[in-house]
């Protein structure tokens, strides 16, 4: 009994003892320090520096740990000519500019990476930083030719229409066109310095003579292997000449060197108006017939693709079966745009078209693969070519008007971000050929009151490009007689090349050729 009572005494003292006592407080673990570091970031990874002025890139850095006074950014590992004065960023501060300036030892057309770097004490951050060194947009490039400008006529008793321009991937610039004296075709070859290549053809020239069977000079490609593609349009066929990288004919092409589509190949006329050529050489051509537009694709040997609409040929009609083509895109996908003009109820409407790979209308355009737009007066797109980002950039004809530009998106409708409605009229009274470039489009023609050929450029809202030589135009007048720009190509270099031809004067049908910056 003793036991027991002793034994509840000490539960109830254990009791009082836990209710009266509370617990200690739980030991916070001690804060952690952050390291010490610096984290630089550039408003952009890469930038141009011309000639003669200075760009600036916006620099930023974020401090962690504990970090007091300035940080100092510094560019190194510059290319000759370009300097940069070190930026300080005062305690407290987290952005600024620094800035990169380019004196006339600049190596034009080169590519360089400098290194800007943060440092604050020992501590440091680096990023790279590449740079292109060009002269201003819309100027000439000097290098080229003779003060940026190449002119070659071949003889005195020639007169070249130069209408086709291509580059090679080593830089080499191949025109082609029509020889009025010849009653023939020509296709030339320049270095990428502008100067004349005569290791090609006959002294830098390839003449084609059919007896003044054919009648334009339509398409220029070049092949992954170099094949140069050279087509031209007769009354009822399409000739596809193939030239190797001598300028001699390719005779693994078609049959000894020459594609030729007529009634006899395709079982219709086809005289040929639209061509263009994909990376792995499959060449695609365009031409109308009261069933519409007819579209060809050859393989890159110069044969028709059965793959195409089981047979090679695939028909196209925009809206009525009266159609005009005028350009072909290829897609990087395979699938093929088409564009150009329908004809109904007395005169031609805006149309452009998509087809797929195997030669289907591509109901993911405009719903039915199709879109025409009436203006009411004779319009048309002309040249097209392809965005980036999927966009597609064509040259219109307006009856009455000068040419423009308009923007449709992927899915085949207008693209109203571009000039508000999707078109946007050039200052140009002729136009050629339309490039993408960075920061907007290019377009090749003539001004009007000049005898000068021009490049006219416009952003991608479609206003002028105003640092682009005079408010977005740039001028080239290289010949005696007015010249018709007509080829445009881009070299890779940060630069493009315009070939135009005389339509008058002393040089008629002499060949020019020129390089300006983008």
């Amino acid at each position: 009994m003793r036991n027991l009572l002793c034994s509840s005494l000490a539960l109830a003292l254990t009791a009082c003892a836990t209710e009266s006592s509370p617990m200690p407080d739980p030991i916070d673990d001690p804060p952690v320090m952050e390291t010490p570091a610096i984290q630089l970031s550039l408003g952009a990874d890469r930038a141009r520096v011309i000639r003669g002025r200075s760009v600036q890139v916006a620099v930023s850095v974020k401090r962690t740990g504990d970090i007091a006074g300035a940080i100092t950014v510094t560019a190194e590992d510059l290319p000759a000519g370009v300097t940069a004065a070190p930026l300080t960023l005062a305690e407290g501060q987290t952005s600024g500019t620094l800035e990169l300036a380019g004196d006339a030892s600049m190596t034009l057309a080169s590519f360089a990476t400098a290194t800007i770097r943060a440092t604050a004490g020992d501590l440091e951050s680096a990023l790279p930083l590449d740079l292109h060194l060009t002269d201003p947009s819309g100027s000439l490039d000097v290098t080229f030719g003779i003060g940026g400008g190449s002119v070659r006529g071949y003889t005195s008793a020639h007169q070249e229409v130069a209408t086709l321009l291509a580059m090679q991937t080593d830089g080499k610039i191949v025109v082609g066109g029509r020889d009025d004296t010849a009653n023939g075709f020509f296709v030339a070859r320049y270095h990428a310095d502008g100067a004349l290549d005569t290791s090609f053809g006959s002294g830098g020239v390839v003449a084609i003579s059919d007896g003044n069977v054919s009648i334009y000079a339509v398409g220029l490609a070049i092949t992954p292997d170099g094949t140069i593609l050279f087509g031209v349009k007769s009354a009822s066929n399409a000739i596809i000449y193939a030239l190797d990288t001598n300028g001699q004919l390719a005779t693994s092409y078609g049959q000894g060197g020459v594609a030729m589509l007529s009634a006899a190949t395709l079982g219709i006329t086809f005289p040929l108006y639209a061509m263009t050529a994909a990376a792995d050489g499959t060449l695609v051509l365009g031409s109308t017939n009261a069933s519409g537009v007819n579209v060809v694709r050859l393989t890159p040997d110069g044969q028709l693709d059965s793959s195409f609409d089981e047979d090679g040929r695939a028909v196209l009609a925009f809206r009525s079966t009266n159609n005009t083509v005028t350009s072909l895109a290829i897609r990087p996908d395979g699938r093929i745009v088409v564009a150009g003009a329908d004809n109904q109820g007395g005169y031609n409407s805006f149309a452009i078209g998509q087809l797929t790979t195997s030669g289907q209308l591509d109901p993911t355009f405009s719903a039915d693969g199709v879109m025409v737009l009436d203006a009411g007066s004779s319009t048309g797109f002309e040249d097209l070519t392809l965005l980036p980002d999927g966009r597609i950039a064509l040259r219109t004809y307006r009856q009455g008007s000068l040419p423009g530009i308009a923007f449709v998106k992927p899915d085949g409708q207008l693209d109203t971000s571009f000039s508000g409605d999707g078109f946007a009229q050039l200052r140009l009274s002729s136009a050629g050929q339309v490039v993408v470039v960075d920061d907007g489009i290019i377009v090749v023609g003539s001004p009007p009151g000049t005898d000068a050929a021009a490049l006219e450029k416009l952003g991608f809202d479609g206003t002028p490009a105003a640092t682009f030589g005079t408010d977005g135009l740039s001028l080239a007048d290289m010949t005696a007689g007015d010249e018709y720009g007509h080829g445009l190509v881009r070299d890779g270099q940060g630069r493009v090349v315009m070939s135009s031809y005389s339509i008058a004067g002393a040089e008629l049908g002499q060949i020019a050729l020129a390089r300006f910056w983008e």
